[in-house]
């Protein structure tokens, strides 16, 4: 299980997800729906263990936020990873999201500075 601290920007149109810890689908799905009220969003998955997650599970994700883009419709969703596995899980996910025809870009980060310029946001 993990800890995720969600903190919404509305002026700057922002959510920010930072994860600690074992990261389940069913956490992503959940604080997703109940998050997801921004154009843009940043999850910072620097801290994150997704060994939980399989990968029929990402396409289950990706498939669910395809459902919930509809408000985000030309958002951008960043990601940011320190570690080879997760920068790689980032682009796998940023590939099935695009296949399920979510509307939202994806990218992939090593740094939250980075992340933010890419959201236009710093």
């Amino acid at each position: 299980m993990s800890t995720i601290e969600v903190k919404q920007f509305p002026e700057k149109n922002l959510t920010v997800l930072a994860v600690r810890g074992a990261l389940t689908a069913s956490e992503i799905l959940r604080h997703a729906s109940q998050s997801y009220t921004t154009k843009l969003v940043l999850w910072d998955f620097r801290n994150t263990d997704f060994s939980q997650i399989t990968a029929s599970e990402f396409a289950t994700i990706a498939q669910f936020m395809r459902g919930l883009s509809s408000s985000r419709e030309g958002g951008k969703t960043a990601f940011v990873g320190n570690e080879d596995s997760k920068l790689g899980l980032g682009h796998m996910y940023a590939d099935l999201a695009k296949k399920q025809s979510v509307p939202v870009e994806y990218k992939v980060f090593t740094s939250v500075k980075e992340a933010k310029k890419w959201l236009a946001i710093v």
